[in-house]
């Protein structure tokens, strides 16, 4: 009876520890791996820090030298907020590496945003590399896919997906969390809020029926999260005129208490 207990203790163990231990499987997000026959890999990521999070193995994973470490303290990104992230690898000849962070839960890393940081390293036994970067005011938020990856082939480079000859890729949970009180100081929750002309190629109205948005902040983010401008509301019939010369073309976000539109400035 006991030897019949502690086996399906062991098994619950078991059971248990393979729900948090790290594996080979990225789904549902796409392959990443070697593609020949098992050997040796010389050229791999060492370890991994970013925030509390903290993952040092000095060692290439086995094969197919792919691994998601489900198992390794999440870090919290906040949109807007510079974070660093600490990488060292072993290579044995020129090598090129990405960084990738699923910033719209989408399981792809497909957009330009997405590309956090990449580089070429030289052979080095302890290459090390760090990236300051912006998560966007866009980010979904919650448990997303940060993906790392080191690959000998030229071909390959700011590609997240297939396979490769040389190389390792390593995924991670990371959590998109709100963003700071910073950002969203506003006094007034969300705002009734048309803009014209939008597309822009200079002034744009924001016009509002709302009678109690006068002296709030009017913020305007680019798609990495770096505030471009910041202008104390007023409107004058319902109509508040910003003057947009100078911002460079693309993609923003503008914010109002806590409402966003999205601008194109040509």
């Amino acid at each position: 009876m006991k030897k019949y207990i502690l086996s399906i203790l062991s098994l619950l163990v078991l059971c248990n520890l393979s729900v948090v231990a790290q594996t080979t499987i990225p789904a549902p997000y796409c392959t990443s791996d070697y593609a020949d026959t098992p050997t040796v890999v010389q050229t791999y990521i060492k370890s991994v820090s970013m925030g509390v999070f903290s993952n040092v193995t000095n060692a290439q994973y086995a094969f197919p030298h792919y691994v998601f470490y489900n198992n390794v303290a999440t870090t919290i990104l906040s949109p807007g907020i510079p974070t660093t992230i600490d990488l060292s690898f072993n290579v044995i000849n020129t090598a090129k590496y990405s960084i990738w962070i699923d910033y719209n839960k989408n399981y792809t890393f497909g957009d330009p945003v997405e590309e956090i940081a990449y580089g070429t390293l030289t052979a080095s036994p302890n290459a090390m590399v760090s990236h300051t970067f912006i998560p966007p005011i866009t980010a979904l938020y919650g448990i997303t896919r940060l993906r790392i990856r080191v690959v000998e082939d030229g071909m390959f480079s700011h590609q997240s997906c297939g396979t490769y000859s040389n190389g390792e890729t390593e995924d991670y949970e990371i959590t998109i969390g709100q963003s700071p009180t910073s950002i969203y100081n506003s006094t007034i929750e969300q705002v009734e809020l048309d803009i014209f002309p939008n597309p822009s190629k200079g002034y744009i109205e924001l016009r509002s029926n709302q009678n109690d948005i006068n002296n709030e902040m009017i913020e305007l983010y680019d798609v990495i999260g770096q505030r471009r401008l910041s202008i104390q509301s007023h409107f004058v019939n319902h109509i508040c005129m910003i003057d947009l010369n100078g911002i460079a073309a693309g993609i923003y976000f503008l914010k109002l208490g806590k409402t966003v539109r999205k601008i194109v400035v040509e």
